[in-house]
């Protein structure tokens, strides 16, 4: 776990551009238990999420058609929020469609329907 301070610049990328943290296992639970479609932003400190998420999160926020809520939660750092029941729920699903609990930096849920990740986005 690296020093809050580190992280601070990071987690503030995000949610400048409109994110709201998630940061235990309740506010997890809140966030996916709104109605309408849920963004859910695995932050990190690695240079992927550096140069590619992070950049391209607060580019799709500038766009007319934004997901109702989006939330983010720093691995390593957030360990409550990413103990939580429903977040256990949401790895479950990913499993449960081939997609590994390690490689979710950006997931959309929508009442209904399959979960999407970068993972599971069709190429076209």
């Amino acid at each position: 776990m690296y020093p809050e301070i580190m992280v601070i610049p990071m987690r503030e990328e995000l949610t400048r551009a409109g994110l709201k943290e998630a940061r235990s296992g309740a506010d997890v639970d809140a966030a996916l238990a709104q109605p309408g479609t849920t963004m859910v932003v695995v932050n990190s400190i690695c240079g992927c999420a550096a140069g590619k998420m992070r950049p391209g999160v607060r580019l799709a926020m500038q766009h007319g058609t934004t997901p109702d809520h989006s939330v983010t939660v720093f691995a390593g750092q957030d360990r409550e929020a990413k103990a939580s029941h429903q977040w256990s729920v949401v790895s479950g699903r990913w499993s449960a469609v081939g997609v590994s609990k390690t490689t979710l930096p950006l997931s959309v849920f929508m009442p209904g329907t399959r979960p999407r990740s970068t993972d599971t986005w069709p190429d076209h």
